[in-house]
């Protein structure tokens, strides 16, 4: 965000102290650890071009494959999802090898994507739902933590390195986000922005009707949410306590899901080509063109 701003300096100062913090040696996740700090990382490099940013993303990428017991990296209790399981790995991972051109990393994102596919359980109607960590076992739609967020992951690696385990999995996954039509929340990270954001994303690869219409129908569904408010409206957080802008869980969120709908390719260049972003990247230039996801039936 930073960066983007035009903040440079500032970014790259808070990414150093971030690399250099002691929890960041003992923690490998997306939302406070190796992963997410590669990331940023990546991010930079895409900016500004900067070999010696990409050198970082890869010694945190290196950081991770010698990990003695990648569990102990992991949220408590083997967490599973996007910010604290192996999905959020194997997102840095897959974005580190395709910078990099490194396929070991590819594997080894992979094979945690399988680890993760290993802790999925099938719904009644057949679809695959996944839990917060080892000691629940509720179905879990999310972004943050569930479905959603595995689901994100799997479909940069079927995209591009295709995997069969992942690509039978992937339906299955979308096939349980999709009825997902009512939740608590309309926070990005753990409500229905979040469903909205990855079903946009998901259309937008498969080319479907069917999967255009499971994302307008998420998107469309966040105006139950809105409270009007003077000139406008907000969200309630997490745990609806308050009104909050925030991005895991406000108006901030919700606006970057509807923008995605809004002004990406899905509703205004259907022949267009998605961005390969995720809610902690900017969309910078799109990528060459992908191949064509299966829809979920």
């Amino acid at each position: 965000m930073l960066a983007g701003l035009g903040r440079l300096d500032e970014a790259v100062e808070l990414l150093r102290d971030a690399d250099g913090h002691p929890l960041t040696a003992s923690c490998g996740t997306l939302a406070g650890g190796r992963a997410g700090v590669g990331l940023g990382w990546l991010a930079l490099h895409r900016l500004t071009g900067e070999s010696g940013h990409l050198e970082r993303a890869a010694a945190a990428g290196e950081g991770l494959l010698r990990l003695p017991d990648l569990s102990a990296a992991l949220g408590e209790h083997d967490a599973r999802g996007l910010l604290h399981g192996r999905s959020g790995l194997a997102l840095f991972l897959h974005r580190l090898a395709r910078a990099t051109g490194e396929d070991r990393f590819l594997e080894a994102g992979r094979l945690l994507l399988h680890q993760e596919l290993d802790r999925t359980f099938p719904l009644p109607d057949g679809a695959l739902s996944l839990s917060d960590d080892a000691r629940l076992t509720r179905a879990m739609p999310y972004l943050a933590t569930g479905a959603a967020g595995l689901a994100t992951v799997l479909t940069r690696y079927a995209a591009t390195a295709p995997d069969e385990r992942c690509a039978e999995a992937l339906p299955r996954l979308v096939a349980g986000i999709r009825v997902s039509r009512v939740t608590k929340e309309a926070g990005l990270y753990r409500g229905l922005a979040g469903l909205s954001w990855f079903l946009t994303g998901h259309a937008e690869l498969t080319g479907t009707d069917a999967a255009r219409e499971d994302a307008v129908r998420a998107a469309t569904g966040l105006l139950k949410y809105a409270v009007p408010y003077r000139r406008g409206v907000r969200f309630l957080g997490a745990g609806s306590q308050r009104f909050t802008a925030d991005l895991s869980s406000g108006g901030a969120g919700v606006l970057l899901a509807l923008h995605r709908l809004l002004a990406g390719p899905l509703l205004t260049e259907p022949r267009h080509e998605p961005h390969d972003e995720t809610p902690y990247e900017p969309p910078y230039e799109p990528h060459p063109a992908r191949p064509r996801l299966p829809a979920a039936v």
